[in-house]
């Protein structure tokens, strides 16, 4: 995760805490600043060494990559989410519904 310095002094207390609310709700909660858009790109990656080491399988395995960017009303961008996931423990479901 990659924060501006000012929304990440602004949230510092609320990463220690591990609550599960997501960290742009906590930008939002203690600056006023609110997500209006959040661009996200998916690839396929060779699992790098030390998130391998986390997830519990071999460097350079297959995984999935998902690269978050999220925006204000401004359009500038204030926060970026990199996670990587074991590609054999991992699904993404869209559904799309025309009505």
């Amino acid at each position: 995760m990659y924060l501006e310095p000012g929304d990440a002094k602004a949230v510092a207390g609320d990463l220690a805490e591990e609550s599960g609310r997501l960290i742009a709700d906590s930008i939002e909660a203690r600056t006023g600043r609110a997500v209006d858009r959040v661009v996200q790109q998916v690839r396929a990656v060779g699992v790098p060494a030390e998130a391998a080491a986390h997830l519990g399988v071999e460097p350079g395995s297959p995984g999935l990559e998902f690269v978050r960017r999220y925006y204000d009303a401004s359009g500038a961008l204030f926060e970026v989410t990199v996670s990587t996931h074991a590609g054999d423990r991992f699904v993404y479901e869209t559904v799309l519904q025309r009505r």
